[in-house]
């Protein structure tokens, strides 16, 4: 059985390869969008435990990404699982032209949203990795997924 059920919404191919590796290994089952609009389709079919959305994701296929779409995404999100979020690292492209007060004003705006954690692209290979943060985020130790204490 699968420790998770994640959706990654990614348009770059090397990206993506990298993703799939990290869920491999974690042993958690996956499905892939690569845009705004396949995510919508498969956020009303299946209950993922964990998202990982490109901050800079394309409205649809083929399209060019825009930052204003992790907002629409997180908005569908919250809209299709109102009663059981599931967690989400959001996956912050480094641009150059991004300053560390831009990175730090979107991942506080995305929290606002329902974002968990916030990574930044290229994924880092040492010290914080994606494995890593999923690891912290989804509460797993050892094998296994240890539930979130009851309110």
């Amino acid at each position: 059985m699968a420790l998770c059920k994640a959706l990654v919404v990614e348009s770059d191919s090397k990206a993506r390869e990298t993703i799939e590796d990290i869920l491999l290994t974690l042993d958690c089952d996956y499905e892939f969008a690569d845009s705004l609009a396949q995510a919508r389709k498969l956020l009303t079919r299946v209950d993922h435990d964990l998202v990982l959305p490109a901050f800079d994701m394309p409205s649809r296929t083929g399209s060019s990404p825009r930052p204003q779409n992790a907002e629409h995404f997180m908005l569908s999100l919250r809209k299709a699982r109102p009663q059981r979020m599931p967690k989400v690292i959001m996956l912050l492209s480094d641009r150059p032209a991004a300053t560390d007060e831009d990175i730090a004003r979107w991942a506080f705006d995305m929290r606002d949203l329902g974002v968990t954690d916030v990574v930044l692209k290229p994924l880092a290979d040492a010290g914080r990795t994606l494995d890593r943060v999923i690891k912290k985020v989804m509460g797993m130790k050892g094998d296994q997924i240890v539930p979130d204490a009851p309110a």
